[in-house]
């Protein structure tokens, strides 16, 4: 895959996929391709399963539109737990769906613990031999989980053995860490609304850290990896600025990643009653599209975010992150490399508080790891070496002296020529 892709969990409710003549809500469909995602959920999280007749033409609209799918069925969820049934269920999904062209990938499962990875592997592996064209997905836990979840001692053997067993196409995790905290008082600088109620601003230990694991374990083994944003508010995790946003995304770049996954696009259980308990226990709200079908300010703020990110990913698409650098202390994050001498061609850099990942082909993607304030970063390269700086809007390469503004939570890549 050439492109970088931009994927979602929760995708369109089955009560917003058609029309009251039946057929299918095309335009729901174009709102998810102009929210720049390009590979889209059919069914999964949060989202009833659906008819054949659906997901075949579905599956044909994708084509159609040029966006890639994400399948997920309820058999392979079934193949899961019933061993004597499981070649027969997935040969069946295979048959189904897989002649359709925008078809990229079925989905598996999530957050798996240890002792299910025999089976999930059972199943990716039996998939992949049916259909070797066609992507197995899996999602597991990041490090803020803990032993009974992993269900094993430490996260390194988690993903040890995720990667042994499963043998994963792209390592795909989660690591929610914007939280909202005791109640904030006129003294508190940063803070966050919650139901009339000002809340402290919590950032949990071990965002970046997780990056770095698995990082080291996607150049180990030679598997690319991914990420999922969060955009929902929910539980204690608060509702996210536009610059928050942004510090997740382009922080998750300068590591490397060769693609995202936002949770969630569509509110969950969408196409259930809108009263329905678990919404109200999980305080679920501020998805890209309200389970209404209206679209949040998430939404505008992630279309934006995704131009960039999209013209910024298929540059860096090809080539390799060597290193990432961190200047300013971190003290939520504690496995980071920091240095300001540079790293090859770049000599020198100054900063207050940003993240720096060296690629291959003299690309630098520098993050303002300073999400409320913009600020300057500074680059110095080797003598007979020029600095180009990428502009993500206009899609311009210019030249430019080595001082560089980056908006709060934002990042801007150059290159050395």
């Amino acid at each position: 895959m050439d492109n970088f892709l931009i994927s979602c969990w929760g995708g369109i409710p089955k009560k917003h996929i058609l029309n009251e003549d039946g057929s299918l809500n095309a335009g729901r469909f174009k709102e998810i391709k102009e929210a720049g995602i390009n590979l889209v959920p059919i069914c999964g999280y949060g989202v009833e399963q659906q008819d054949h007749k659906t997901v075949c033409e579905e599956l044909s609209l994708c084509h159609e539109l040029g966006l890639k799918a994400q399948l997920a069925d309820n058999r392979i969820l079934r193949a899961l737990s019933e061993k004597e049934n499981r070649e027969r269920l997935l040969a069946d999904v295979v048959r189904d769906y897989s002649a359709y062209p925008a078809l990229f990938s079925y989905y598996v499962t999530d957050e798996p613990r240890c002792e299910a990875f025999e089976n999930v592997a059972d199943v990716c592996h039996i998939l992949e031999r049916l259909d070797p064209a066609h992507e197995t997905y899996v999602n597991i836990l990041g490090n803020r989980a803990y032993e009974p979840f992993w269900g094993c001692k430490t996260y390194d053997e988690h993903l040890t053995r995720y990667m042994e067993t499963v043998k994963p196409s792209i390592i795909s995790y989660d690591n929610y860490h914007f939280k909202k905290g005791a109640p904030a008082d006129e003294n508190d600088k940063y803070f966050v609304e919650f139901d009339g109620i000002r809340r402290k601003k919590v950032d949990l230990h071990g965002f970046i850290d997780n990056m770095e694991e698995v990082l080291a374990y996607s150049k180990r083994y030679g598997v690319p990896f991914m990420t999922v944003i969060l955009v929902l508010e929910h539980v204690d995790y608060r509702n996210l600025t536009e610059a928050e946003l942004r510090y997740e995304v382009f922080t998750s770049l300068c590591y490397g990643v060769k693609r995202i996954s936002y949770f969630t696009y569509w509110e969950p259980y969408g196409d259930r009653d809108p009263n329905w308990e678990h919404i109200i226990m999980l305080n679920m709200r501020g998805s890209m599209i309200e389970r209404s079908g209206e679209k949040s300010v998430h939404y505008t703020q992630i279309s934006r975010i995704n131009r960039e990110l999209q013209a910024l990913g298929d540059i860096l698409m090809p080539y390799e992150v060597k290193e990432v650098f961190h200047i300013g202390d971190d003290p939520v994050n504690s496995k980071l490399k920091y240095k300001s001498s540079g790293f090859g061609d770049i000599t020198s850099v100054n900063a207050d508080f940003a993240a720096l990942g060296f690629f291959e082909g003299g690309f630098v993607l520098a993050v303002n790891k300073d999400y409320e304030n913009g600020t300057t970063v500074t680059f110095a390269a080797a003598e007979g070496k020029q600095l180009k700086h990428y502009n993500k809007k206009t899609g311009i390469w210019e030249e430019f002296d080595g001082k560089l503004e980056i908006g709060a939570g934002d990042g801007e890549l150059i290159r050395v020529e």
